[in-house]
């Protein structure tokens, strides 16, 4: 088994317990004057005098502070936060430096065409919105990662169908009454008309303004048996953007389009201009114009999510790291793992409001020992081979090939006679095992190692255990 590391406990302040409409802002009391502190002192001298002078104050300066709020989209234009969602908790970079905004039970983050941010976590959804707390968003759990944030609203898939925040409550919708067959979605997006798209691999729904759900696939795919439907999101533009087994296409101004991609390309990403981010297993291109341009010096063997910022920047979340190519194509940076601690571990979601922050200064690699033990039946497993990567391969080919050896990071070491190994040299960030005791490797599934490790240290994870034969 692999061993699941506890995440480090940080503080956070409590999150208000008011809903995400504005309604509700007024009734918690610790709300108020965390929004209106500096006005409370002059409010406080005339209570005693008669009151209404003091509710007229009170009342023309909250009704201010919404006027202020319609402020925040203005950074939808200029420079925002980024927000990563690493192992389960939500990290923030702003200003070129990097924090941990909660601690764990995050799942997912997006950010709306306002501006705003929605995190969905374990228990439920808040809203970020810029100079505010974070707000949570009445009750709702068992929400997946998949968001679709409109301007006070929000869509995100559910293991019960599609929940809806419309800015005072949830409303679920079944999976049954959205369409036939349906087990589990992949993909959501709003449309520039705030028209509701929701994919499966094998079907494309798109919501009605009357509520009903009807087929929205492409002609060339309505009879497709299998389509494959991935990757769709909605784009800067307003338009939406699904892959298929026979391409991608955008549907914009009420008609699919079909876009220049290949079959094993993903469709990762669009640019405000109109760029597309491809990702395949021979590495990431962006096409524009029609012309395909490889981008040049990213380490990775694997691309997992991708977003576009304002300023027309891609950040690409690999099997080694973040890397953000800039507007020209070019590679801007890539944190490594070990570079940066804060994004250390496996990176689930990522969001940029407006252009995006300022990239951080990167510093060496830090680096720790990982030792352990291989164990079969209680006992300790002498002379196994013991690797180390990001993510090992069931899939060998060639001869000597091993489960790390594609890898763009990996370590290896030989157990003693009382079954221990020790790899040094180990970056931290996230990785798993494999193991070969016998003629043939075994992959450990089951947890990470080793986001947590400190600089230097000496990182046990424990045992590993084998099965009998």
């Amino acid at each position: 088994m692999r061993v699941m590391l506890p995440l480090v406990s940080l503080a956070l302040a409590s999150l208000l317990p008011a809903g995400c409409s504005k309604q509700p802002e007024p009734p918690p009391t610790p709300a108020p004057p965390a929004a209106t502190k500096p006005d409370e002192k002059p409010a406080a001298k005339p209570e005693p005098a008669p009151p209404a002078k003091p509710e007229a104050k009170a009342a023309a300066k909250p009704e201010a502070k919404p006027a202020a709020a319609e402020a925040a989209p203005a950074s939808v234009e200029g420079a925002g936060p980024a927000y990563f969602v690493v192992q389960n908790a939500l990290v923030k970079l702003e200003g070129g430096k990097l924090s941990v905004e909660q601690p764990d039970n995050v799942r997912g983050v997006a950010v709306g065409p306002d501006g705003v941010v929605w995190v969905s976590s374990y228990r439920g959804v808040q809203k970020i919105v810029p100079g505010k707390r974070p707000e949570a968003c009445g009750e709702q759990t068992g929400l997946s990662d998949h968001l679709a944030p409109g301007k006070g609203e929000l869509f995100a898939t559910s293991y019960q169908g599609i929940a809806h925040w419309n800015g005072s409550a949830w409303r679920v919708e079944e999976k049954a009454k959205i369409g036939a067959g349906v087990t589990f979605f992949n993909g959501l997006g709003l449309d520039a008309e705030g028209v509701l798209f929701a994919s499966t691999s094998d079907q494309l729904f798109r919501r009605e303004k009357d509520g009903s759900w009807k087929d929205a696939s492409p002609s060339e795919l309505v009879k497709a048996a299998k389509p494959y439907y991935s990757d769709l999101h909605a784009g800067p533009d307003g338009a939406i953007y699904v892959k298929s087994l026979k391409g991608a296409f955008r549907f914009q101004g009420g008609a699919w389009s079909k876009l220049p991609t290949g079959i094993s390309d993903t469709l990762a990403a669009v640019a405000p201009d109109g760029r597309l981010l491809l990702t395949s297993y021979q590495g990431a291109s962006i096409v524009a114009g029609g012309k395909r341009q490889r981008i040049v010096g990213i380490k990775a063997k694997s691309f997992r999510k991708a977003v576009a910022d304002g300023a027309g920047r891609f950040w690409i979340v690999t099997d080694y790291g973040i890397a953000i190519v800039g507007p020209d194509g070019k590679l801007a940076q890539q944190w490594e793992p070990g570079q940066l601690k804060e994004v250390a571990g496996d990176v689930r979601s990522l969001a940029v409001v407006g252009k995006g922050p300022e990239l951080p200064t990167l510093g060496t690699k830090a680096v720790g020992t990982v030792k352990g033990k291989i164990l079969r039946g209680g006992s300790a497993v002498a002379g196994a081979i013991v690797e180390l990567c990001e993510s090992p391969s069931m899939i060998l080919f060639g001869r000597g090939a091993t489960p790390c050896s594609k890898a763009i990071f990996r370590a290896s070491a030989t157990t003693d006679a009382e079954g221990s190994f020790s790899i040094p040299g180990v970056p931290i960030g996230s990785y798993r095992f494999a193991v070969k005791a016998a003629p043939k490797w075994v992959i450990m599934f089951g947890g990470d190692c080793c986001a947590k490790m400190k600089e230097g240290q000496s990182y046990d994870i424990g045992a590993i255990t084998l099965k009998e034969r």
